[in-house]
């Protein structure tokens, strides 16, 4: 199917139309009339089932899948795997499939711990309303509300108070026995540069910090400042700008490179003589970043660094144990979830990246709502541009950043 050039994106729409329980021959008739992406997705997903078959292989979705048809179908294998006693964490993250085989296991008690104000998995196809209608499902259910906040300070439970995406008993109840704390800063910058150096500037306890983005693409900027300046950090997921392949790519070929003139020069060379642009041109998820932009980032970076060899050995002692255990923390909100950091650094709170733009409203809410309660003590969020909707009852509060007099803009592309 030339049309599909990602394989990712095809994985995930596979794991979609699982998790919905759409057969690939309804998913071929739905798209039928468009001829979209969607359409060859789905004949890729047919021939992926088929292949499955033949050789008896189960991804993770059908294993699921599987497990609720059988039981769906069989009363006797039902019946052996009926469970008396049930315990559900994170419970707001549960999918239809998921959902639906806690109700065909359940024999008489489930205790099942969750907060549909932290559901950020509905582009996974996590169902909204699993908790709400809780006690129709499971009559007889009994609901307790867990409102003492251990972690943050009286002024940030405030504000996590007021931007809770839906009260659901949990806002009225929210309450912590710990020091009164600091206001939330927001903070308005004149772009993503500018953002990236002054919040890394503010922070003065990188192993009790967290710099949290809605995408990765967002984090790879302070990616690049960080190497720059030493700062040891670590990425919560796979996600380093360093392990893309496209750049991966580029560097190995500079490697192999014999050429002496200038860096840039070189790199230039070879992304061309290679189409290097061509192959990775949309073969990321642009919200991982888009390899394009990151390609043109190591050519800025080889800027004035001599020869290949000499700009490759600079770059090999800056990113030396740049990933410490001990260090910063950069992670997008959702490797986030269920973590916490004294002080918290929430960027990106841009309207149309804070809420994304290709995002749902209420689940975008729910995004900036976990982003903002992971801090513990301290709580800044910035932006640049047009800020974000939910920042529409605070705009008296923003403070525009001013640089001082004299102070020289930094390239985050200058080693």
């Amino acid at each position: 199917y030339p049309a599909i050039n990602n394989y990712r994106t095809l994985k995930e729409r596979i794991s979609e139309w699982k998790r919905t329980s759409v057969e690939p021959d309804q998913a071929i008739d739905d798209a039928q009339f468009s001829k979209g992406l969607d359409y060859y997705y789905a004949h890729a997903y047919k021939d992926y089932e088929t292949r499955c078959r033949e050789e008896g292989w189960l991804d993770f979705d059908s294993l699921m899948r599987e497990a609720v048809q059988l039981l769906e179908t069989n009363n006797e294998v039902r019946n052996r795997w009926k469970r008396k006693y049930i315990s559900v964490d994170e419970c707001q993250d549960t999918d239809i499939t998921q959902f639906k085989l806690l109700q065909l296991i359940f024999d008489g008690n489930i205790f099942a711990v969750g907060d549909e104000n932290q559901l950020i998995y509905e582009w996974r196809s996590a169902q909204a309303g699993n908790l709400t209608n809780f006690e129709r499902l499971f009559p007889n259910a009994t609901k307790l509300y867990m409102g003492q906040n251990y972690r943050s300070t009286k002024r940030l439970v405030e504000f996590f108070r007021e931007i809770i995406p839906v009260d659901n008993g949990i806002a009225s109840r929210m309450a912590t026995v710990n020091d009164i704390g600091l206001e939330p800063t927001i903070t308005r910058y004149r772009d993503d540069q500018e953002e990236a150096v002054q919040v890394l500037r503010k922070i003065d306890a990188p192993i009790q910090s967290a710099v949290l983005a809605r995408t990765n693409r967002a984090l790879f900027i302070f990616q690049r400042i960080c190497t720059t300046r030493g700062i040891k950090y670590k990425i919560l997921g796979k996600k380093d700008f360093w392990e893309q392949n496209e750049v991966k790519k580029l560097l190995h070929l500079a490697k192999e490179s014999n050429d002496m003139r200038p860096a840039n020069q070189v790199l230039s060379s070879l992304i061309s003589s290679h189409n290097l642009l061509n192959i990775y041109r949309g073969s990321g998820n642009l919200n991982d970043g888009d390899p394009v932009e990151n390609l043109n980032s190591i050519v800025k970076m080889a800027v004035g660094k001599g020869t290949i060899p000499e700009f490759l050995d600079r770059l090999r002692k800056l990113t030396h144990g740049r990933k410490s255990v001990k260090g910063l923390t950069l992670s997008t909100v959702h490797q986030a979830k269920g973590r916490e950091w004294d002080h918290v650094y929430v960027i990106g709170v841009s309207q149309g990246r804070m809420p994304h733009k290709d995002g749902e409203t209420a689940e975008e809410k729910r995004i900036f709502f976990v982003a903002c309660s992971r801090a513990a003590k301290t709580l800044n969020i910035s932006f640049f541009g047009n800020h974000s909707e939910f920042l529409n009852d605070y705009v008296e509060d923003i403070n525009d950043y001013e640089p001082e007099v004299g102070e020289v803009s930094e390239d985050p592309n200058q080693i």
